[in-house]
């Protein structure tokens, strides 16, 4: 039998976590919103499990949350230029 049989899959959620949270880029909070939070819940689950893919999970809510303030800022950036017209 190979390592890779014996091995635990990595939690699925960390993935679509960091697929979600990297595909806030474009989309902004509604890719960065669902990412910080499947990264939360995965996160929650690896701790209970022991599972794999805690480094997706920890990426996945580093870049949710950096994206997330990036669009706030840039959002505000707007709103608050535009008022001052």
């Amino acid at each position: 039998m190979s390592a890779a049989a014996n091995s635990e899959p990595k939690e699925r959620l960390a993935t679509i976590a960091l697929v979600a949270s990297c595909i806030g880029i474009v989309l902004g909070p509604l890719g960065c919103v669902p990412g910080v939070v499947c990264g939360h819940i995965a996160r929650r689950r690896i701790a209970r499990s022991g599972g794999k893919g805690a480094g997706l999970t920890t990426a996945a809510l580093i870049i949710g949350y950096v994206f997330l303030a990036a669009w706030t800022l840039l959002l505000t950036f707007f709103v608050l230029t535009i008022g001052m017209r």
